[in-house]
């Protein structure tokens, strides 16, 4: 803020406001209704008293609280318009940046406005000593988490049921919450970017798919794997495996110095005609709204030490299925995948 000449800035974005607040669990982001405004002497809540409570209860960072109404709040399209005003005024702010391009029009002739873009992102990104002490911790969690639940996984289990399992052991481990919502899904039905799991039961030769995030303090890894249930077919398996080595060699390629935009190529390029059922992009950086970077076509981003991100291939193949791998690395002098967990084709 000092070095932009910015004497404030407005976040509403849920998770950037979380990280900010250093929360040591969340909340449902519908639940949540809230903007920051953090100046250089005072971060100011502004929220319904339920809200406040809520995050009093769970943020290790001071912050005064600004109450809003609620009615006002849908009174101005959902947004804390007037109340971010008021404040700004209070506190006599003349250059503001937000993630908000609306507070841009609300503010005009009140203040000057600035885009704060992905900026908390960013500095989520890159880890400190204690920040990859807990990422660190997370991913054993999900490792020891998938071990235990894995063999548990046998014919006539539902999607539903196994989901439980994880979400279950993730917490047993340790697991301050579920970083995002588990997944998983069996059959060559489940060819959907995020599948939500069902009462699908599980049967031989079906795919096998999971992905797992222990939340731990400030930190939400993630570690999704693919398998097949017994059987195989040889056709599907050498998919499979053209897959997986087009993955791994991506993972190997990501140091620090490095384009994220060659990390896309490299992948798509050892995917050949594959790279035609990918569904999402292949990484992005982890930390807030995790929107700083995405490993794509046209990222100018250069990995940096001590950065941590996560890495996916998500595939949608007709007549096969859904095969998804996703890992947490973190790049540094001696890049640390942190997510050491088999890739194996078959489980039993």
């Amino acid at each position: 803020m000092l070095e932009r000449g910015w004497d404030c800035c407005v976040v509403t974005k849920i998770l950037d406001l979380y990280f900010i607040l250093e929360t040591d669990n969340f909340v449902n982001y519908v639940e949540t209704k809230a903007a920051l405004a953090v100046f250089l002497d005072e971060i100011i809540l502004i929220s319904d008293k339920a809200s406040f409570e809520t995050l009093k209860n769970i943020s290790k960072t001071l912050f005064n609280h600004h109450k809003s109404d609620l009615k006002d709040v849908f009174l101005s399209g959902g947004f804390f318009s007037k109340d971010i005003s008021e404040v700004l005024k209070q506190k006599g702010s003349s250059c503001v940046a937000s993630d908000n391009p609306s507070l841009k029009k609300i503010l005009r002739g009140q203040v000057s406005y600035k885009n704060l873009g992905t900026t908390i992102s960013k500095i989520a990104v890159d880890k400190q000593e204690n920040q990859i002490e807990y990422i660190i911790n997370a991913s054993n969690f999900m490792i020891k988490t998938s071990s235990a639940v894995i063999p548990q996984i046998k014919k006539g289990i539902s999607e539903i049921e196994a989901r439980n399992m994880f979400d279950l052991q993730l917490h047993r481990q340790g697991a301050d919450r579920l970083g995002v919502p588990t997944m998983v899904s069996f059959s060559n039905e489940s060819r959907f970017t995020d599948p939500v799991p069902t009462y699908r039961k599980l049967h031989e030769g079906d795919l096998v798919m999971f992905e797992i995030s222990a939340g731990y303090k400030s930190e939400a890894p993630i570690l999704g794997r693919t398998f097949f249930y017994k059987t195989h077919e040889k056709k599907t398996l050498e998919i499979f495996q053209k897959a997986l080595g087009a993955y791994k060699k991506m993972i190997d390629w990501i140091a620090v110095g490095k384009l994220s935009s060659k990390a896309f190529e490299i992948l798509a390029g050892s995917l050949g005609d594959l790279s035609h059922f990918m569904t999402a992009v292949p990484g992005f950086g982890l930390g807030a709204s995790s929107d700083y970077f995405y490993i794509s076509p046209t990222s100018s981003h250069i990995f940096r030490n001590n950065e941590a991100l996560v890495t996916i291939l998500s595939l949608s193949i007709p007549e096969i299925g859904f095969i998804r791998f996703s890992d947490t690395l973190l790049v540094a002098g001696d890049k640390m995948l942190l997510t050491q967990f088999e890739y194996a084709s078959l489980i039993q």
